[in-house]
């Protein structure tokens, strides 16, 4: 781009940070519709969903943390993939995005990563193809239109902002299928477990078609009661959230992937053994968890994956 300006400089910054919603305009317009022409001759939709999921990623992140953000979504075609089957196959996605210059190698080749151009049209085919929202989104004009948020299919947030100015109106998105939200990491010993905003008992009352469920570093030590109603979700996320009883995740049937990481847990209970389609359950580093309830793991009699390092049994 040959500008020499520097206000043309700060306004493609400030394109980068907050890309049109609508269509690619402005100074980086050239460079918008080169990577939008690249996605669209990308080989097939597993390839392009797997892009656009990946544009919702952080930096740096790991094929293998993706492959849980990933596999709950049906997007790896194959029938009855396994656990390991499914990973070589993200594993090869990745690769293929990397070698058409769309994601590079994090701080090693078994991370990615995205260039903020690259992720500015993401975002923005994320939008008006498939109703993503993400923070990016104008809370006044999009957040709060009731019709979008119906078509809505995916929801990745950073921090809680936007969820807290919405939640009292309910997130009415009979669409969704995707939703993950973290709160932003705080050096302080009082707030260590992130943002002291709690998600309300019926949140996800409006949510019927839910597949992937992440919540990231919440403080909230019991589950919302509505959590039993997502019948359809399979992949259910609640890394370094500062819970205490799990028992209502047992209600969850269809749920493949359950990932506890450094969440404070202190018993894996009976219920749980109600997961009799789980294939990965993650209890790394929960170093409060003191009890497994005996036979509670041989019930999970479709489990493929299990990692428990980190704890004090």
């Amino acid at each position: 781009m040959s500008k020499r300006r520097p206000s043309d400089w700060k306004v493609a910054l400030r394109e980068l940070k907050a890309p049109s919603p609508a269509k690619f305009i402005g100074l980086l317009e050239k460079e918008y519709m080169k990577i939008a022409l690249s996605y669209k001759y990308l080989r097939d939709d597993e390839l392009k969903k797997t892009f656009l999921i990946s544009s919702l990623m952080e930096n740096n992140t790991s094929i293998s943390d993706f492959f849980i953000h990933v596999v709950g979504l049906d997007i790896l075609q194959g029938a009855n993939l396994k656990m390991e089957e499914a990973r070589d196959k993200l594993d090869i996605l990745v690769r293929d995005l990397k070698d058409s210059c769309l994601l590079t190698d994090g701080f090693t080749s078994e991370q990615f990563a995205m260039h903020d151009v690259v992720r500015a049209v993401a975002v923005t085919i994320s939008y008006t193809d498939h109703h993503v929202f993400t923070g990016r989104n104008d809370v006044e004009r999009e957040w709060k239109d009731k019709d979008k948020l119906k078509k809505c299919t995916k929801i990745s947030l950073t921090d809680s902002t936007i969820i807290m100015e919405l939640w009292h109106n309910y997130l009415d998105c009979p669409n969704l299928e995707y939703f993950s939200m973290a709160t932003i990491q705080c050096s302080s010993e009082a707030t260590k477990w992130g943002s002291s905003f709690s998600i309300l008992e019926d949140c996800f009352t409006m949510m019927p078609k839910l597949k992937v469920l992440s919540l990231f570093r919440m403080q909230q030590s019991m589950l919302p009661s509505s959590l039993d109603l997502l019948a359809n979700l399979q992949t259910l996320c609640l890394d370094g959230i500062r819970i205490e009883d799990v028992a209502i995740i047992g209600k969850l049937e269809k749920l493949k992937v359950l990932s506890l990481q450094n969440s404070s847990i202190n018993e894996l209970s009976t219920e749980l053994g109600q997961l009799t389609q789980l294939r990965l359950l993650d209890l790394r580093n929960c170093w409060q968890l003191k009890v497994i309830v005996p036979n509670v793991i041989s019930k999970l009699s479709q489990l493929e994956e299990l990692y428990i390092k980190g704890h004090s049994i």
